[in-house]
């Protein structure tokens, strides 16, 4: 079954916004020390924060990364994404406060959310490679000329890809000869008629 861009990017965003709640609900019953059960204004405490990280995640394009390249970028993405979050929850929570609420959650709930989404993405990555590795039906093997950035950028995009296989870089410098870069060997370009034949 094979869902829209668009279609994925919802469900991540629904699971975000269950998280988002799950999240609020363990940081009040750590709190105060039992299972707490949330009253109307809680509701609407939670639906203003789900909606302010959904902002923030949307306008730092971390839902467009997710599905293809939801590695440590993405994650190093989130981290930053939570520390305005974090900063911003912390400071209404904490420093301001409001009244109900305790001051812990401003600390409490965005470290928590911020474990929550992020093991998400990580447990989304590998179902997705281990999906991916079932299915594999490679049609081109490609050999990728360059070992720095750009040949390093390519090779991480094409971990997900199951039409094109990676077999190895090709760069003229001598140095690189023999190396590896994601347990892919880097050749030289002196060698480049022995690797084809």
């Amino acid at each position: 079954m094979f869902l829209s861009r668009v279609t994925k990017i919802a469900l991540v965003i629904f699971f975000d916004i269950i998280m988002c709640f799950f999240a609020l609900w363990l940081s009040y019953s750590l709190r105060l020390e039992k299972l707490y059960i949330f009253n109307f204004y809680e509701i609407i405490i939670g639906i203003i924060l789900s909606t302010i990280i959904i902002l923030v995640l949307l306008t730092t394009n971390s839902y467009k990364i997710i599905f293809r390249f939801s590695g440590v970028e993405n994650l190093i993405k989130i981290f930053f994404c939570f520390l305005l979050y974090g900063s911003l929850t912390f400071f209404i929570f904490t420093i301001i406060t409001i009244e109900n609420v305790p001051r812990s959650i401003g600390i409490l709930f965005p470290l928590i959310l911020f474990l929550m989404i992020s093991l998400s993405r990580i447990v989304l990555r590998y179902l997705i490679n281990f999906y991916n590795s079932q299915n594999k039906k490679y049609e081109t093997r490609m050999l990728i000329y360059g070992a720095g950035n750009a040949g390093f950028q390519v090779v991480s995009s094409l971990q997900n890809n199951n039409t094109i296989k990676a077999i190895g870089l090709i760069d003229d410098n001598p140095l690189l000869r023999n190396r590896r870069i994601s347990n892919l060997k880097i050749y030289h370009s002196d060698d480049l008629e022995n690797i084809i034949s």
